[in-house]
């Protein structure tokens, strides 16, 4: 999240201060997985979790490639990856080449892991997600998200 203010003075009113505060899409998306969550959606939930940790990956991955003076080449290496799913050991090899880290050895990895199988189960097999099932993915995918926006 992101505080921005300005100020301006307008004729005849005197000085005007606007302050807004970004919210990362992602942090959207992990709200709207909750927000389902007490609706009792747990499949859609679940899939809107993971879209969220995809978006927050897809974002890390560009800053990392600015962060390295590599943007010009952002479009090449993006190119032959099919998505952002960390869980996935191509785009977690690349990510984890990119950014120096090991996200696989972080403590939070075998519960977003299990997420990812769970995610998958219920959008291709139409497997049911329970309550409790699609909490553990809203904490897991907060954590991974949380881990990649630092």
């Amino acid at each position: 999240m992101r505080n921005l203010g300005a100020s301006a003075r307008l004729p005849g009113a005197g000085l005007a201060t606007v302050t807004t505060t970004l919210i990362p899409y992602a942090e959207t998306l992990l709200a709207k997985s909750q927000e389902l969550i007490s609706r009792g959606e747990f499949n859609i939930a679940t899939v809107v979790a993971h879209m969220a940790c995809e978006l927050a990956a897809e974002r890390a991955i560009s800053r990392t490639l600015a962060n390295r003076n590599l943007t010009d080449l952002e479009n090449a290496i993006t190119g032959f990856v099919s998505g952002y799913n960390l869980a996935s050991e191509r785009h977690r090899n690349l990510y984890n080449a990119l950014s120096g880290r090991t996200i696989h050895e972080q403590p939070f990895w075998q519960a977003f892991k299990e997420s990812a199988k769970r995610r998958n189960a219920a959008v291709h097999k139409g497997a049911s997600v329970t309550k409790k099932q699609a909490e553990d993915t809203q904490r897991a995918a907060t954590e991974l998200v949380t881990y990649l926006n630092q």
